[in-house]
């Protein structure tokens, strides 16, 4: 094998790893755009629907519990979208890499949290 060869050989693997982490990245980005979504979503009907949950104290907790928690969602999948929108297809460093996965899974579980009050006080004071 010659030189260019090995040397072609070995720009083809680099990108094509590139176009495997684009293409991570892009489907990370659909899922957060799609939570972001439901997450917003999730506030306007609370917020339309919040007089006819809210009768006590009770349910109000739970219906602030999950306002706050969707929009801590929101905020922290917006920040993985900028990161992920700032990366290039190049390799991101262990910094990044800490801060995606950080702001990924607050935002995961934030949109978790939110769900799972609205389906308690649904439960709870609706049925």
């Amino acid at each position: 094998m010659t030189y260019m060869q090995k040397k072609n050989q070995l720009a083809d693997a680099i990108l094509s790893k590139r176009k495997e982490r684009i293409d991570s990245f892009k489907q990370v980005f659909e899922l957060l755009k799609h939570m972001t979504t439901l997450s917003s979503g999730s506030i306007l009907l609370l917020l339309t629907f919040s007089e006819k949950i809210i009768h006590s104290a009770d349910p109000n907790k739970w219906v602030g519990i999950a306002f706050v928690a969707f929009c801590i969602s929101i905020t922290f999948a917006l920040g993985t979208m900028f990161f992920i929108s700032l990366q290039r297809g190049e390799k991101p460093t262990n910094g990044e890499v800490n801060f995606f996965a950080y702001t990924m899974m607050i935002s995961v579980v934030g949109f978790l949290i939110g769900m799972s009050s609205i389906a308690y006080t649904a439960y709870k004071y609706l049925v």
